[in-house]
């Protein structure tokens, strides 16, 4: 909290400039009216992206399913899935579940897309904030620090990702919460916490399990000790450092469960399933 209490400008500073250059609209949509030029092609969810991860959010609060309606399912395309008679999202779907809070919020206010939005700006400040702290770590002084946070999140790519309904912040944050963990932290909970987070970000977006390999090496690598002795080379493991695989166990069954009640099997995928780009 101190950390986050030395830094109130900032995030304030940040959270204004993103909330401001946030596409959204007020009110709180209907399925009939989603699929107006308004909330479109005119409006915020103007990509098929946002549209297919914001339509399985609407459909866990309004319609409390999984499935898509019709309406629903017209507004998604062509990102739209179909399988066994229902129609569902072709996107993975931690993005969907974790700005459900955005959008409960939001729509107390009459706001639920900007709610939803929000949370991935939520997502982007503390990435920069991170950058801010790791910079830190490796030697840089606060102006160094601060500065590169913020060419991280005014001068990149990033700034657009995070004002929109994508995946791309929720996993640079579980990325870089992992690496903060691995270079400033000791004990078993800190790899409890990594084998979590790797869990977690599958549910964000199949490809991270790639991008999260060399930590999950590193930290699997950080067990082995090895000594140069008189009597030659030891090698020690710290086997209860690979009792940290138990974390992932939570976000996994939620993965399966999902892909099961979605698509029939637990191992399928989302993006394996039959598209459907065209509704009468």
């Amino acid at each position: 909290m101190k950390w986050l209490s030395k830094n109130i400008g900032i995030i304030i500073f940040c959270i204004a400039i993103l909330v401001l250059s946030v596409r959204g609209l007020s009110g709180n949509p209907d399925s009939t009216q989603l699929n107006t030029d308004k909330w479109t092609s005119e409006g915020p969810f103007e990509l098929s992206p946002e549209r297919g991860r914001f339509a399985l959010t609407y459909s866990l609060v309004e319609d409390k399913s999984i499935y898509f309606s019709k309406e629903i399912a017209r507004f998604t395309i062509p990102d739209l899935g179909y399988i066994n008679g229902k129609y569902v999202s072709l996107f993975a779907p931690g993005v969907s579940f974790i700005v459900v809070p955005g959008y409960l919020l939001g729509k107390v206010y009459g706001v639920s897309q900007v709610g939803s939005f929000f949370v991935i700006i939520i997502f982007a400040v503390l990435n920069a904030l991170i950058i801010q702290k790791l910079a830190k770590f490796f030697g840089a002084g606060n102006l160094t620090s601060t500065l590169s946070s913020l060419a991280f999140l005014f001068a990149t790519p990033s700034f657009s990702y995070a004002v929109n309904l994508y995946q791309h912040h929720i996993s640079t944050f579980l990325l870089l919460v992992s690496t903060f963990l691995l270079l400033t932290r000791r004990g078993f909970v800190k790899y409890l916490l990594i084998w979590f987070l790797f869990g977690l970000s599958l549910l964000v977006d199949y490809p991270n399990f790639f991008l999260f390999l060399p930590i999950i090496i590193y930290s699997l690598v950080e067990a082995i000790i090895l000594r140069m002795r008189s009597s030659g080379l030891t090698v020690k493991v710290d086997l209860w450092k690979y009792f940290g695989i138990l974390g992932i166990i939570l976000p996994l069954v939620i993965f399966f469960w999902y892909n099961k009640s979605a698509y029939g099997s637990p191992l399928q995928l989302a993006g394996t399933v039959q598209n459907v780009r065209e509704m009468d």
